[in-house]
């Protein structure tokens, strides 16, 4: 694995082009654009598992607020 990662864990997609993603270990870091930094791509195969969300139309990191 890369440096950073731990398999079996989930991350999110901060899209840089067509063809090239970086990851974020929160949907909030991923919105900011704060993505893991690492060093080493590690060895062997890896693969990602897309998941499609749903749009998101207001993002609020305010948990206290539930009304």
């Amino acid at each position: 694995m890369p440096t950073g990662l731990a398999i079996n864990t989930t991350y999110y997609a901060i899209r840089v082009s067509n063809s090239t993603i970086k990851v974020a270990t929160t949907l909030a870091n991923a919105v900011a654009g704060t993505a893991i930094n690492y060093t080493d791509a590690g060895t062997g195969t890896h693969s990602l598992i897309p998941v499609r969300m749903k749009t998101i139309v207001q993002f609020d990191t305010d948990q206290n607020d539930i009304s």
